[in-house]
């Protein structure tokens, strides 16, 4: 173990990181959130659930294509690989630590070489799985989840910034524009969250939001010239609205030739669902869809 990992440990046993893990959130936490236990079990909390479950943070842009997606990018080979221990400790804090004790075990992970890439496909990612795990397994309530959740929402926050200047990758002057959004009738936000900080640091600039309506969406691609939209579907209930939602899309757009890209878990089990709902095509995580992306209006525009 590194000198920085020790240093970690032991500030997070200062802070009260090392309770262990009950299963339960009947207390408030170090961060002054509150984690009551919830008996809800219908109508949000199963969305909420589902989203969890399917949307694997930054594989917004699952399953493939039907012609080849371009190959992906090689991870650091000289940074420790991302552990399963790993992802179950922080799956630990984000239900129970403070913010600052998740800060500093990103951060200590950092200090060890592992790329801002690399913890966010095989950590944070992992880490969303396990949240929705958790509340399948009955380990954990609604409100723990929200809360967990919501401090993932913000070390992606935290680190934005320091994700899209990577590898010296961000504004390389594209002058591309994207919406991302979950797909009509679904709720989870983290993936296009994810996902937009992948576009950001490949020089895209996006728009919207996740928190944006379809009709806000519509009015947006009907006045900018907008290159990609891209839609999180991880509710099969959904699939019947984003079909009729890709033509109307289309209809509305300045752009004759924009590009649209599904994702989700249903695209990973149905690799040409997305081609047939009339999609463009889909990638294996945010960073493929990115580059995915990239290629398919690099194809529009020479034509």
């Amino acid at each position: 173990m590194s000198q920085q990992r020790g240093e970690w440990l032991a500030s997070a046993s200062r802070d009260g990181g090392d309770r262990r893990f009950d299963g339960r959130s009947d207390h408030s936490t170090n961060d002054g959130s509150f984690t009551g236990h919830s008996q809800v079990q219908t109508g949000p909390v199963l969305s909420l659930v589902k989203a969890i479950e399917g949307e694997v943070i930054p594989r917004l842009m699952l399953a493939r294509r039907a012609e080849p997606a371009p190959a992906p990018v090689p991870r650091d080979l000289t940074a420790r690989p991302v552990s399963s221990d790993d992802v179950t400790e922080f799956t630990r804090l984000l239900l129970r630590g403070s913010p600052d004790v998740i800060s500093r075990f990103v951060e200590a992970m950092r200090a060890e070489g592992v790329t801002l890439q690399t913890i966010y496909l095989e950590l944070v990612t992992p880490a969303a799985r396990l949240l929705g795990a958790y509340w399948d397994a009955d380990k954990c309530d609604f409100v723990a989840v929200t809360v967990g959740l919501g401090r993932l929402q913000k070390v992606l926050r935290d680190l934005g910034g320091d994700f899209r200047s990577e590898n010296g990758q961000e504004d390389r002057g594209l002058d591309r524009r994207a919406i991302l959004s979950a797909a009509p009738g679904e709720q989870h936000l983290l993936g296009p969250i994810m996902v937009a900080e992948f576009f950001r640091r490949a020089g895209w600039i996006v728009l919207g939001g996740p928190l944006w309506t379809s009709q806000d969406h519509l009015a947006l691609v009907s006045a900018n010239w907008i290159d990609m939209f891209g839609l999180s579907v991880t509710n099969a209930d959904c699939l019947e609205a984003t079909a009729a939602a890709i033509p109307s899309i289309r209809r509305a757009s300045r752009n004759p030739g924009v590009q649209i890209l599904l994702g989700g878990r249903i695209f990973v089990e149905n690799p040409d669902l997305a081609i047939r709902l009339g999609a463009n095509g889909t990638a294996s995580d945010g960073n493929q869809a990115a580059l995915l992306a990239n290629d398919l209006v690099s194809r529009v525009s020479v034509r």
